[in-house]
């Protein structure tokens, strides 16, 4: 997880902040809370899976397989703690 998540993760929120440079409030927050809960959070999932997956020996199709049947349901599951956590953490920095 640390090679790919870690490099990710830092690229994202330099990326993340330099699309509101210069802006603040509230619409910041929310700005930065949709695209980090939509795109970052799903891209986490997805190489999370595919990674676990195939360490595990499983096939492309049976990888694509787990992620369709797997995502979803922990992206629900994710956003319970992750937008409350998130409003917090990127409310102090906009």
């Amino acid at each position: 997880g640390g090679l790919w998540l870690s490099p990710f993760l830092h690229a994202w929120y330099r990326g993340l902040d330099a699309m509101f440079v210069g802006r603040t409030g509230l619409s910041v927050t929310l700005g930065k809370l949709a695209l980090d809960q939509s795109f970052a959070a799903t891209t986490n999932m997805v190489m999370f899976y595919s990674i676990n997956s195939l360490l595990d020996g499983a096939s492309l199709a049976e990888t694509r397989a787990r992620i369709e049947d797997r995502l979803w349901p922990t992206l629900k599951s994710l956003w319970c703690l992750w937008i409350p956590v998130q409003s917090i953490n990127l409310s102090l920095w906009c």
